[in-house]
């Protein structure tokens, strides 16, 4: 075999062994299921995936400042649900929305050692 048959070989053997892990290891999508939530960023200011039959589930596991903006879990479909979790995990923002419109609903988990600071109304 000659050295560039060789790297060519390689390449591709590597490039094969990335895909195949990249599901397991790389991006993921967090789909908002139970065993994948989507954790949530400063962008996530509405959390309104669920429906009627089917929730999603979001997860802050580190803190998240949405300074004067509003945070809603719920705004009009059902089964929303929001845990915040970890040590020193902090979720703040300006006034805070449980399933805020007719219909929906939404469900925030605190767990020990994390916060929700709401400096207006919720």
């Amino acid at each position: 075999m000659q050295n560039g048959q060789l790297t060519e070989t390689l390449c591709k053997l590597s490039a094969g062994v990335l895909l195949t892990l990249l599901p397991a290891y790389g991006l993921q999508a967090y789909d908002g299921a139970i065993d994948d939530p989507h954790v949530i960023d400063a962008n996530d200011k509405t959390m309104d995936g669920g429906t009627a039959i089917t929730p999603f589930y979001y997860l802050a596991i580190a803190s998240v400042d949405f300074g004067s903006y509003e945070l809603h879990v719920g705004v009009s479909h059902p089964n929303n649900f929001l845990t915040v979790t970890g040590v020193s995990t902090t979720v703040k923002d300006y006034r805070g929305y449980i399933g805020s419109d007719n219909g929906s609903t939404g469900t925030v988990t605190v767990t020990s050692g994390s916060t929700w600071i709401d400096s207006g109304d919720l």
